[in-house]
């Protein structure tokens, strides 16, 4: 049981059982308490999961080796419980987080309930071998933590049919029940948001200088609807965006228009200590991305006070 938990604070902080990189060879290295552990974590199980994933097995048994139908009944219900159970786990390449073809299991993280409102948000990374878990919000004594089981934003009907073909219930989340009637409007214009810069970033270089007729507008729109979800992640990555937006603007137009140059410094620094405020609030101080925007914050800042002095 905790007491009230801040927003931002701690609440787990778990060491992996098992990575799916050699699940079954992590999964026989553990100690018979160890396992007993693992089978103790629940699992979807409907006859068609249960017999793909045998067909599975027996077409990996072709390969590097044979598995005896009893290894292939043990590491059937491995599998499943794995798949119930695991992380996805991340890295940092350049200073960006990753996603990589690799997750774990957590005998305490496995054990948190979903909600599409969930009231932690979480955190692997490949070189560590913790689970870090973060309240988005204040959390009362009493009240139960969750996480989201999902990745990414969905309508409510997506959320609904990825969690009954992946685990098998329906939620009745707060979120699914109660939510405003506007909800899946603002995720469907953020998911927009984010797609447009996506597609701008895979297009090839940007546009130099970059313009503000209409990325700035989008920038703030996607702040916007970031604020009203309270998505911290996110909200740390977009405002991280939003700023060099603008820091690119000042640099463009420093020896042009002198004044606007300084109106989009003002911004990249405003935005940029609320990347790492939001990002404190996600994650932590001494995430890599975390510490980034504060450093450049400082360097930024000091930039802005010589250029006003």
């Amino acid at each position: 049981m905790f007491d009230d938990v801040p927003m931002g604070g701690v609440t787990a902080a778990d060491a992996a059982s098992a990575a799916s990189i050699h699940p079954f060879e992590t999964y026989e290295d553990l100690g018979p308490e160890q396992k007993a552990a693992f089978h103790q974590l629940s699992s979807y199980r409907s006859r068609r999961r249960v017999r793909a994933t045998e067909r599975n097995l027996r077409k990996r048994s072709l390969g590097l080796r044979i598995f005896t139908e009893e290894e292939i009944e043990r590491y059937t219900e491995v599998t499943l419980i794995y798949d119930s159970n695991d992380f996805g786990v991340e890295s940092l390449y350049q200073g960006e987080p990753v996603p990589l073809d690799m997750s774990c299991v957590y005998f305490t993280a496995s054990r948190f309930n979903h909600s599409c409102d969930p009231n932690l948000e979480w955190q692997t990374w490949v070189e560590s071998p913790w689970f870090t878990a973060r309240a988005s919000r204040k959390i009362s004594a009493g009240n139960e933590l969750t996480v989201s089981y999902l990745g990414g934003p969905m309508s409510r009907a997506q959320r609904q049919r990825d969690l009954k073909s992946g685990w098998g219930f329906d939620c009745a989340c707060t979120r699914c029940t109660a939510a405003p009637v506007d909800y899946d409007t603002r995720l469907e214009e953020i998911v927009g948001t984010q797609r447009h810069a996506a597609s701008q970033t895979q297009q090839g270089a940007p546009v130099w200088p970059p313009t503000e007729d209409e990325t700035a507008p989008r920038h703030a729109r996607r702040l916007q609807l970031l604020e009203v979800l309270q998505w911290h992640g996110d909200l740390h990555f977009a405002y991280f965006t939003a700023a060099h937006f603008h820091f690119e603007r000042y640099q463009a137009l420093l020896g042009s228009d002198r004044a606007k140059a300084m109106e989009n410094l003002r911004q990249a620094v405003i935005y940029q200590r609320k990347s790492w405020e939001s990002g404190k609030t996600a994650f932590f101080a001494q995430d890599p991305l975390v510490a980034q925007a504060g450093s450049q914050l400082t360097k930024w800042g000091a930039v802005l006070a010589s250029e006003e002095a």
